[in-house]
């Protein structure tokens, strides 16, 4: 497949062709304003975690699978308490801001966070866009 996008002069919203795969893969990323970073969790679709993946990849990066490649409860419970908590600064209070995925802050999660980390819902999703 090719990297590029052929599209009329002037359009500001060209449309991409995907690979007839349909393979997802879904990145979560976590940085502040002061540019503290936390290493990134990387979900790729499938039952069978292939190594060949990961090659030059960001060091510490984590990985997940699911059937689909999108995060699940399970996926997103196993960032929060072994990933995000473990690498997120505990000295001073946390904002975290999700995407609209409302289903993934279920309440054991949430009841594992630590008294210094406050988990704030944002309402619009990542795929809403101005149009």
């Amino acid at each position: 497949m090719s990297p590029l996008v052929v599209s009329r002069r002037g359009q500001q919203h060209p449309s991409c062709l995907l690979s007839g795969n349909k393979s997802q893969i879904t990145l979560l990323a976590c940085c502040n304003a002061a540019g503290y970073v936390i290493p990134p969790f990387v979900i790729f679709s499938g039952k069978i975690f292939k190594q060949e993946l990961t090659n030059r990849e960001i060091p510490k990066t984590k990985h997940g699978l699911s059937s689909s490649g999108w995060i699940d409860n399970e996926l997103f419970e196993t960032w929060f308490s072994n990933h995000f908590l473990a690498y997120a600064p505990a000295s001073y209070p946390s904002l975290l801001n999700l995407d609209g995925h409302f289903f993934l802050a279920n309440e054991s999660v949430l009841q594992r966070k630590t008294s210094s980390y406050f988990v704030c819902h944002q309402i619009l999703h990542t795929r809403c866009s101005p149009r």
